[in-house]
């Protein structure tokens, strides 16, 4: 059967496993979360974990030797464990339909697809799994639908994060949901216990400033605010090891493939804001950016992120800083 992410962990916290699991899908956090929580609670008593746990890489092991291994009966314990991770790297995954068709009961065999990679869902071995055992495939977090995310792993860890925080921490760390996870680990002994997140907690911890990030570089930049633009461009300047490229860009691209979007939207209500990720906060900042940047100007702003995203990757033998590349898209925004 094919489960999702809530069901399947209540199944691992109950230990109720099928004989054989496929985890993959296209956002790699849920699968390595859910495979290690499988290794982490499969053994009642861990003594048993030296007889009856087997971990295999797709890279180094074959079909044969992951189903010789699925095959052997487990000792002093009721089930065994055989992992693959990396299993997407396995040369003939196909020949593992027959096993799969009759997997070994007494065996709960995982096969966890990492870096974002799915199974073919045309073939027979996933068709078996599916009938015989267990799928569960890691949808693509879109961008409207990271905050809820990052909200669902606060809530794991004991505490509450609103909005503004989880802003704070997107528009720092991007989508990277297994960095964002790590970074709140770090507030699982300092925020108590169902208190909520301040902005002021995640900048001592984690190292976010609130006034100085991605986030509020792009709002300034909406606003048309060319002193708090170049101010914030110029801590980048001044702590390269506070500026990343890639979300710097992306979090500017966003902002304003946004109010593209609510440009073209008959739709100007604030449901169809939350629609888009736009937080509450920010509603107004939007609303105003709409007569601050009409449509034919947001639309050669697209095409300014086109030439500056070439220019990043040292298109035109660009061999520039980047933050200063930032800095002259920033200027080319604001007098558009």
């Amino acid at each position: 059967m094919i489960v999702e992410y809530d069901t399947l962990l209540k199944q691992i916290e109950s230990k109720q496993y099928a004989p054989i699991m496929l985890l993959d899908g296209e956002e790699p956090y849920y699968v390595d979360k859910l495979a290690r929580m499988i290794q982490n609670n499969f053994f009642e008593d861990e003594s048993m974990r030296d007889f009856n746990y087997q971990l295999l890489y797709g890279k180094e092991t074959t079909v044969k030797e992951i189903i010789a291994s699925s095959k052997q009966f487990p000792m002093m314990a009721s089930k065994r464990l055989v992992m693959v991770r990396e299993a997407q790297s396995l040369s003939s995954v196909s020949d593992l339909a027959a096993y799969a068709k009759n997997p070994q009961s007494q065996t709960v065999l995982v096969l966890a697809f990492m870096d974002g990679k799915k199974m073919d869902g045309k073939l027979s071995v996933y068709k078996e799994i599916v009938k015989s055992g267990l799928v569960f495939r890691s949808a693509k977090i879109y961008d409207n639908k990271l905050p809820e995310h990052v909200a669902a792993i606060a809530k794991e860890k004991g505490f509450i994060i609103k909005n503004q925080e989880i802003n704070l921490l997107i528009a720092h760390i991007g989508n990277d949901l297994a960095r964002i996870d790590k970074d709140l680990e770090k507030l699982v002994n300092i925020v108590p216990s169902g208190q909520p997140v301040s902005a002021a907690v995640i900048e001592e911890y984690i190292g976010v400033s609130r006034e100085y990030n991605f986030f509020e570089l792009a709002k300034a930049v909406l606003e048309r605010n060319a002193n708090k633009a170049f101010n914030i461009t110029d801590y980048f300047v001044n702590n390269p090891g506070k500026y990343t490229k890639v979300v710097s860009f992306a979090t500017l691209f966003n902002s304003f493939y946004r109010l593209l979007q609510y440009h073209y939207s008959p739709d100007k209500s604030d449901t169809f804001l939350k629609k888009i990720g736009i937080f509450w906060s920010d509603y107004a900042t939007y609303r105003e950016a709409l007569r601050k940047y009409p449509l034919q100007k947001v639309v050669n702003i697209m095409h300014l992120f086109r030439k500056y995203d070439v220019l990043s990757k040292g298109g035109d033998g660009f061999q520039g800083e980047e933050v200063e590349l930032l800095r002259e898209l920033i200027i080319k925004i604001l007098i558009v």
